[in-house]
């Protein structure tokens, strides 16, 4: 056997193994609720503003959540939050099943939001422990997380899509059964403890650079959401209105998060994004361009540019955003890692609720005009913390920092 397979067979029984399952396992069953719960909504008679509605309830108890996820994680541990959330949410999704309006289901988009806050902050705290300090490490672990995840995400709406026109009820059982398996998972992972940890590196980032860094990515992380979020509440109605087949509904949803997958691949093979905002500004460029785009699109070609255009914006936000929050932070893992959720939860509340109204009062293509503008919001914030910050960060001595543009 060669050294190279027997290290990736190692990695595979990495004691982080089974978080990266539950996370994958979990947000494709989140992205095959989010849709279907859309479908069954409309199904129902959803208007254009219940359907952003739908996304901004559970978008919004998400990100209150996550204000006390993570400092309950930091007190309490990872491991009872997490499991408290698979199983809260699971039987959530199974009740939505007895809905009978669309009011009946924003009743319930609350608690399956809160549950899932219990989820990820933890889950991110889990999996940072286990870098013990480098940077090298973290950055590999969470690239791993984060393309784990998106592809849950990537195929969850070809998931729903598909099984939709067969028996529609399964778009909520089959998440359900994955997530209350995943509690097994999440029983037999260690926590960082009881693992054995290489000694962590010297040489760490300034921390003004870091917080510098850190805010930046929030604007950006915060566009990137809201955009989701009226692709994932807005776009089923659209997708209706011009006569989509549930199945290219679908495909042209799951080529957003395919797109950041790609760049997640990339941001785990290279380091050079990292501390630089020329990266970040290209990436939102791109993410602007792709919504103001979509905002004039009628076929489902013009709808994939647009999407994977925001999906590559989205995979380096996100990345840069979870990478900032825990590079060296050592005490408050949970309550730092609950703040990058709460932002770009908060941008996933925003986005439906803005979208939904927009939709309703003037188009069903308005709501991607309203992303192309909240990404310029956030390139023109950026832009004024950098002019302010460049002179002290001028000023600092570190020999390995890497270098901003």
């Amino acid at each position: 056997m060669s050294p190279a397979l027997q290290a990736r067979l190692a990695r595979l029984r990495a004691p982080d193994m089974p978080l990266m399952l539950v996370a994958f396992t979990n947000d494709l069953s989140v992205a095959c609720i989010a849709l279907g719960v859309q479908q069954f909504a409309i199904r129902m008679g959803a208007t254009p503003l219940q359907s952003g509605l739908l996304g901004t309830f559970g978008s919004a108890s998400y990100a209150l959540g996550c204000f006390l996820a993570g400092s309950v994680s930091d007190r309490w541990g990872r491991k009872r939050p997490t499991i408290l959330a698979c199983a809260v949410c699971s039987t959530v999704w199974l009740a939505m099943l007895l809905a009978r309006s669309p009011n009946h289901l924003l009743a319930l988009m609350p608690l399956s939001g809160f549950s899932l806050s219990l989820l990820w902050p933890p889950m991110q705290a889990w999996l940072s422990e286990f870098s013990a300090g480098s940077r090298e490490r973290l950055n590999r672990t969470m690239a791993l997380f984060n393309l784990c995840w998106t592809a849950g995400i990537m195929l969850g709406p070809l998931v729903a899509g598909l099984v939709w026109d067969w028996h529609w009820w399964m778009a909520f059982v089959l998440p359900a059964v994955m997530t209350y398996a995943m509690i097994v998972a999440l029983v037999r992972t260690p926590t960082h403890e009881h693992v054995q940890l290489p000694p962590p590196e010297a040489h760490p980032i300034h921390p003004e650079r870091v917080q510098l860094f850190l805010y930046m990515a929030w604007l950006g992380n915060f566009a990137s959401w809201f955009t989701r979020g009226v692709v994932g509440s807005m776009f089923p109605q659209l997708s209706a209105h011009l006569g989509f087949s549930s199945a290219m509904l679908g495909l042209l949803t799951c080529l957003l998060s395919a797109a950041m997958f790609t760049m997640f691949v990339l941001t785990r093979r290279e380091r050079h994004w990292q501390y630089n905002f020329g990266t970040l500004l290209l990436a939102e460029i791109v993410g602007m361009v792709g919504m103001l785009f979509a905002a004039v699109s009628h076929s489902p070609l013009m709808f994939a540019g647009a999407f994977i255009a925001s999906g590559l914006c989205s995979g380096v936000t996100y990345a840069g955003s979870l990478f900032y929050a825990l590079d060296g932070a050592h005490q408050n893992r949970g309550r730092r890692s609950s703040l990058h959720e709460a932002v770009l939860g908060s941008g996933a509340v925003l986005g439906p609720l803005v979208g939904g109204a927009l939709g309703q009062l003037i188009s069903l293509h308005a709501p991607y005009a309203a992303s192309g503008v909240v990404f310029g919001l956030a390139i023109v914030g950026q832009l004024v913390l950098w002019r302010r910050a460049r002179p002290r960060l001028a000023a600092e001595v570190h020999a390995d920092a890497p270098a901003a543009v």
